[in-house]
């Protein structure tokens, strides 16, 4: 049987004493994923992510459309010329010089630049007027100042803005074998930039094939087109280095106003294998599809959104309880089974002796998570507070939002084994644009799917029912009371509250039963297959079963929380 591989998705420092931590680190029981809606269908066993491409994602866009990557063109990007008031007269010598780089004959010149700044900004303006397709630049040589002229391609970017229409530049990402987070990084040490430029709808699973938009701000396409047109190139040659090993295609280049913001998905459409399947009569397919689309399954957040180490909610709780040497010490544990190798030779080298500023040599990449803690450890080695404010804020939140969701798990499973999928008075529900309680007459009119489960913070409507009471004492037993995520504490790590259906209902939910021989056949075909032009038609009558689910879910609503219900445990 093949294992299968698991999914990333991956002041004074004055410490406050840890509240009471409740919160383990143990599969399904610790993450609160307990329960399942029923059992009136045959209970699945198999094998999911046993190849990269038995898992695939496609983001859906807010108007239900699916991502596609079908073209590598590059647009046009517009710009305003701005608009030059002053100027100086140019020197018969100085307009020789222009005449020459214009000419071809020099590939630049240089001018001694005015002392005064004003001067100089005319004495741009006035080159810029004299032909457009001059750029200069005042730099320092020695101990004076000059202005350097060469030649551009069109206008001078001295003298021009970027289109309001045209500051974000969209694209979409195909993926394979990395994170969405690990390829934002990836992206911004390519292009020397910051991460905080790029923005996205959603995460996606590392072990699988995805594709979504994404979004860089003020960033020309021709830069990440290249990018992608390298490893083209180098796959038409032959070269060692494939297509496959880049790990991401960059395409369907465009232009906007505005960028790309986590939530402004739709949902995602999967096409999932289950290979090694004991299921071998569609008639069972039928059953399990008219089950799942008549009851859903419950609505857990998944294992991949608590990391490798299935921890990040415990470093969130640290977090909120301001207990920040607790949180380092558990971004920087070491995990030999989980870790690259490098990430886990630096982190037993800390736990050690720990000495920020020798492990951190142990390093390959300085810019992932453990890189900046240790970094700004090796400075400030007792500042712990400030090593976590060293993190991208979106990682900040990351952990804060995962407390949250086990909290959710665990609220979710109490309210089904105590009720059931039963509706409830005082229950929330949207009505309009408003979250709303129902009452008991109005209980009839509405279904498990609409019913919603508060996420703690400081502005949520709780339940008017026992489900309140339930997440008050949930919060009590890890030390946490609504007063404590006050005002401050939301903003700075956007635990707001929010709210989550207790069941989804999968949408174009299709099953069907393949056969193949060895446990490496191929079984569905990939965009990435598709960009190659790679035929591929499976036909197999071999002794081995796989089952193949293809389905729509809501944004935020995890796909292997529908493979666990239909597998109870047996789906490894």
């Amino acid at each position: 049987m093949i294992a299968s591989e698991k999914v990333e998705h991956t002041d004074d420092d004055l410490e406050t004493p840890s509240k009471k931590i409740k919160l383990t680190r143990s599969p399904d029981e610790d993450l609160g994923l307990v329960e399942y809606i029923g059992y009136d269908m045959p209970k699945v066993s198999g094998i999911i992510k046993s190849r990269v491409e038995d898992f695939i994602v496609t983001e859906l866009n807010s108007d239900n459309l699916p991502c596609e990557l079908a073209s590598f063109e590059v647009p046009e990007r517009k710009f305003v010329e701005l608009e030059m008031t002053e100027f100086v007269e140019l020197p018969e010598s100085t307009k020789t010089l222009l005449d020459q780089v214009l000419g071809g004959t020099l590939q630049e010149a240089e001018v001694s630049a005015p002392e005064d700044k004003e001067e100089r900004t005319k004495l741009h303006h006035s080159i810029a007027k004299y032909n457009k397709s001059l750029s200069s630049s005042t730099e320092t040589v020695g101990d004076k100042k000059v202005v350097r002229i060469s030649r551009n391609n069109g206008s001078s970017e001295r003298y021009r803005k970027i289109d309001e229409n045209c500051r974000y530049l969209h694209f979409s990402i195909l993926k394979w074998n990395i994170s969405t987070n690990d390829v934002t990084l990836r992206l911004a040490n390519i292009l020397k930039t910051h991460p905080k430029r790029f923005g996205y709808a959603g995460l996606k699973d590392k072990r699988g094939i995805t594709m979504q938009r994404m979004s860089c701000r003020n960033m020309d396409a021709n830069r990440l087109a290249g990018i992608t047109r390298k490893y083209i190139e180098n796959q038409k040659d032959g070269s060692s280095k494939t297509f496959f090993d880049s790990n991401f295609v960059l395409g369907n280049f465009t232009y906007k106003k505005d960028g790309i913001f986590l939530g402004d998905n739709s949902g995602n459409r999967f096409s999932v294998v289950i290979r090694n399947c004991n299921i071998n009569d569609s008639k069972k397919c039928d059953i399990i599809k008219a089950s799942l689309l008549k009851n859903g399954f419950l609505n857990y957040f998944g294992k991949q959104r608590f990391g490798y180490n299935f921890n990040t909610h415990i470093v969130g709780k640290y977090i909120l309880c301001k207990d920040y040497k607790s949180a380092v010490a558990e971004i920087l544990k070491p995990n030999k089974e989980s870790q690259k190798p490098d990430v886990y030779e630096a982190l037993k080298a800390y736990e050690t002796s720990q000495n920020a500023g020798n492990s951190i040599t142990c390093l390959k990449f300085k810019t992932g998570v453990e890189g900046l803690v240790l970094s700004s450890l090796a400075k400030k080695p007792t500042n712990f507070k400030e090593a976590i404010k060293k993190l991208p804020r979106k990682q900040q939140t990351f952990y804060c939002h995962a407390f949250q969701s086990i909290v959710f798990n665990r609220l979710l499973s109490e309210r089904k084994r105590k009720f059931g999928l039963v509706v409830l008075p005082g229950d929330l529900v949207y009505k309009g644009h408003e979250i709303l309680q129902i009452s008991e007459a109005e209980v009839p009119s509405y279904t498990i799917d609409q019913i919603l489960l508060p996420l703690p913070g400081i502005d949520v409507t709780l339940p008017g029912n026992e489900c309140k009471s339930i997440l008050e004492h949930i919060l009590m037993e890890e030390g946490l009371g609504f007063n404590d995520i006050n005002k401050s504490t939301a903003k700075e790590f956007d635990i707001s509250g929010s709210y989550r259906n207790m069941v989804v209902i999968p949408g174009n939910l299709d099953i069907l039963l393949k056969r193949y021989s060895t446990p490496t056949d191929k079984l569905i075909k990939t965009e990435y297959d598709r960009l190659l032009g790679t035929e591929f038609d499976h036909v197999d009558n071999g002794e081995l079963y796989a089952m193949l689910l293809e389905f729509n879910l809501p944004k935020s609503a995890y796909a292997t929380m529908l493979i666990r219900e239909i597998g109870k445990g047996e789906i490894e």
